[in-house]
């Protein structure tokens, strides 16, 4: 992957094992090419209304960051350590949704690095499903599923701190057993409470 500081994590069995889709996180394999900078980084952008308490997180502190009650609004639960690659080692945790049903994670990590970084890393995002908007206090958000792989979830990433990005996604079991649309908005509705929490710390 020709962009180690950005993850996207999978989920890849019902058992709850996780795997890095190059796909997914929009990163260029072996490409000759050098991905195009997001729309998001190409005109001024508000600035972040104050610094989140993310830097230094543990995945135990992560794992913390949707309250158990909390977990049937994302439909997802039983929080585990998201498992390292080798590459991108920065801490992580997911969340699955129960057996029975559709089958996703919802994975959430701290990025070191700062949001337009972090978007300049990526190839452009699907059309239909990439947007913008402010999270909690105003928190710029940036939403976005991969081109050619919209079926295999949706990541919002949102401004935290200096030099820190909040990525929570939703990572596809069964390819498009959700709408696109339909994904994004859970993995928004996940950022809501994940930035509503840790406004809540400070």
């Amino acid at each position: 992957m020709s962009n180690p500081g950005f993850w996207a994590r999978v989920v890849g069995s019902l058992a709850g094992a996780v795997l890095i889709t190059a796909a997914f996180s929009g990163c260029t394999i072996n490409g000759p090419d050098e991905p195009a900078p997001s729309p998001s980084s190409q005109q001024p952008q508000p600035q972040r209304p104050r610094d989140l308490p993310v830097k230094g997180l543990t995945e135990q502190q992560i794992c913390g960051l949707v309250k158990p009650e909390q977990e049937p609004q994302i439909g997802a639960f039983g929080p585990s350590p998201a498992p390292k690659d080798g590459q991108q080692d920065f801490p992580g945790c997911v969340w699955q949704s129960p057996s029975g049903g559709v089958p996703y994670g919802i994975g959430v990590s701290v990025a070191p690095m700062g949001i337009d970084e972090l978007q300049g890393t990526k190839m452009p995002p699907a059309p239909e499903t990439a947007a913008t908007y402010s999270i909690g206090e105003g928190f710029r958000a940036v939403q976005a599923q991969a081109t050619g792989a919209e079926g295999l979830g949706c990541v919002v990433d949102v401004d935290a701190a200096e030099g820190q990005t909040l990525e929570v996604n939703i990572a596809m079991l069964q390819s498009g057993a959700l709408p696109n649309q339909e994904q994004c908005a859970r993995a928004k509705q996940a950022a809501e409470i994940v930035v509503g929490n840790l406004q809540q710390q400070g």
